[in-house]
Order: C-alpha cells, then structure tokens, then sequence
C-alpha cells in the first residue's frame, strides 16, 4: 500500500514540476504570480522578523551598507503589479477570465471572426476595462502574442480568429 502510495505522490510531483515548466515558458501571468508569491513570502519573513530561506542576496549600495540600500522587492513594483493583474480579469459572475480567456469565449460564441472594434465592443458589454491610449493597438499586440489566435482577413475586413478553427465561408 505505501509504495502505491508513493509511486502516486511521485507522479503528481512530477505532473506538478512539467505544468509549472510548462506555465513558466507560456505565461507571462504565471511568471508574475510565482514573483508576487516569492515577493509575499520574503517580506512576510522579514516583517515577522523570521531569518529569509531564500539564497537572494539582501541588496546593498556601493559602499556594501545593506542599511543604506532601497528595500527589495519595492513594495510600489509590487503594488502596480497587483493592481495591473487585478485589472486583466473580468467581473466574478463571468468566472474570472483573463482578457484573451474572454477575446476565445466572444469568438466561439460568435462563430466567426471579428474586427478589433467589435472585440473591444463586446469585452466592453462584459464589464472589461481596456487601458491605455490606444485601446485597439493595445489588444491586437497582446492577441498577437497569445498562440490561440491569428489575424485574418474576413470579408474584406482585417479581423482576429482562433489558430485552431477553421474560416467558414
């Protein structure tokens, strides 16, 4: 029984260190999660006074006074990418897609593809804030580097569809 037991535990150990390569090379999401988790912990340790298990050096200045060095993670990095994340989801009664979860779910939904603008309408009607001052050039660069979709050329309009679906006439 235990080396069922154990031979199960090493299986999951190893699906868990394959996703987690996995999600490390794909998600820019994923990477910013593990450093926030790695950020949380250090200052929670350092807050509660605990000695740091990480191997990161403590930052210095040039005269190598640790007291003198800005403190490491800056907690204001860590705030814009806490509200920056909170930003990318939709409301809950959606179920917390990210932006291009929701761009995958308006396009399968709609069944063919769509111009930019009517993404954005469509993100809009859904609760979804877009930033910046360039809200249409800013979706199409983050689709464009989402493997899920390809820019295609659809009654005579430039649209975005999913890489994996054919065009239907």
């Amino acid at each position: 029984m235990a080396s069922r037991l154990s031979m199960a535990l090493d299986s999951l150990r190893q699906l868990h260190h394959d996703t987690e390569a996995r999600l490390l090379r794909e998600s820019s999401d994923f990477r910013v999660l593990i450093s926030l988790r790695q950020s949380i912990r250090l200052l929670d340790e350092e807050v509660r006074g605990i000695p740091t298990t990480s191997h990161i050096p403590a930052p210095t200045t040039k005269d190598g006074d640790p007291d003198a060095a800005p403190p490491s993670p800056p907690i204001e990095l860590l705030a814009a990418l806490a509200r920056r994340s909170s930003r990318r989801t939709l409301p809950a009664e959606t179920g917390l897609l990210t932006k291009r979860d929701a761009v995958v779910r308006i396009l399968r939904e709609r069944g063919e593809p769509l111009p930019i603008t009517e993404i954005i309408e469509q993100l809009q009607q859904r609760g979804v804030t877009l930033g910046g001052a360039r809200p249409q050039g800013n979706l199409s660069s983050n689709l464009s580097q989402d493997k899920r979709f390809r820019p295609v050329r659809y009654r005579d309009r430039a649209c975005w569809w999913l890489a994996d679906e054919s065009l239907r006439a």
